[in-house]
């Protein structure tokens, strides 16, 4: 049994989750990312992924970054997970950054890399991984590095580490609060400077569309990993580095309840303002109703609990934002 036949069995893996592991395997399996340049690695991606194109990265990114383009609800989370064990088993990376976009999902991310956590991002794999060292803003400084004779000295370790930040944290710009790039005692130097230091970097982008600003680009560059894997539902236009593709069309009905169309006919008169809050009204209005129905179905039949979302389709971040 392959290495991610093993990773889909342990980890039961949604088909979606499995195809996008696979595609990321053909193309890994390919080169190593140690000592590829970034065109190699371009031209590897371009001729296995999902559908061969021709793969391109982000001309400020010095190292390969390929992204997965997966409708919200799928998991790519979990995903990701996947992805880093993959890494772990079959090259034996051991350093991957994860990097949030906000503290919402920072703090997510930090309850899901927790063993017991419903939504534990390596379930399955708790036997054959043990538990990953996890440092984040608020532990970083016990990180075990020493500086001898002005030569860095890191611990070595047989265990996945994880790095996990808000994209704010990583600037260098003097934050007061957070000295991400400033010098500090307890580490004998920077800790961007300890990252900096891994021949085998590895960076996760959760919401990878939230860091294609010149200074986001700039900060993730500085660290110098060695592959970028990107995770969003709402790619850039400008995304040229794609690998695998799945989409709310193909997750709908099958992974995705497909939506419930809902119309007004008494809209005469009011502003495109007030007809999107009705919108937004109405919607809410039905998913409480229909999540009252599901919670006393689970109760009466003794189900586990389900969590019912809303999604809200928007024209572009500025409409989303709004």
């Amino acid at each position: 049994m392959s290495s991610v036949d093993k990773i889909k069995w342990a980890m039961s893996l949604r088909d979606p989750q499995y195809e996008a592991l696979k595609c990321f395997d053909n193309i890994s399996s390919k080169i190593e990312y140690k000592t590829a340049s970034k065109s190699e690695a371009e031209k590897a991606a371009s001729e296995n992924c999902q559908e061969p194109h021709k793969i391109v990265v982000d001309k400020e990114f010095d190292f390969p970054s390929f992204c997965f383009d997966m409708t919200t609800g799928i998991g790519k989370t979990r995903l990701m997970g996947a992805c880093i064990y993959y890494l772990y088993k079959t090259k034996g990376y051991k350093h991957f950054f994860i990097l949030c976009p906000g503290n919402t999902i920072y703090d997510k991310m930090r309850r899901e890399t927790v063993p017991g956590h419903p939504k534990y991002m390596f379930k399955g794999l708790e036997a054959e991984m043990g538990r990953p060292k996890v440092y984040d803003g608020e532990n970083y400084l016990s990180y075990p590095v020493r500086y001898v004779q002005n030569e860095l000295q890191i611990e070595k370790t047989s265990e996945i580490q994880l790095f996990i930040f808000n994209i704010s944290k990583i600037f260098t710009r003097g934050d007061l609060e957070f000295k991400f790039h400033k010098f500090n005692e307890n580490l004998g130097g920077s800790f961007a400077d300890v990252l900096r230091s891994f021949d085998d970097l590895v960076f996760c982008m959760d919401e990878a569309h939230r860091y294609y600003a010149p200074a986001s680009k700039t900060a993730i560059n500085y660290l110098n990993p060695v592959l970028g894997l990107e995770f969003t539902a709402t790619p850039k236009s400008t995304n040229k580095n794609i690998i695998f593709h799945y989409g709310l069309e193909e997750g709908a009905g099958k992974f995705l309840k497909i939506p419930v169309v809902m119309g007004r006919t008494n809209t005469a008169g009011y502003s495109e303002d007030d007809i999107e809050e009705m919108k937004l009204k109405d919607g809410i209005k039905l998913h409480e109703r229909r999540k009252a129905i599901v919670y006393k179905y689970c109760i009466d039949n003794g189900l586990e609990q389900v969590k019912p979302i809303v999604l809200v389709a928007c024209k572009d971040t500025t409409h989303a934002k709004k």
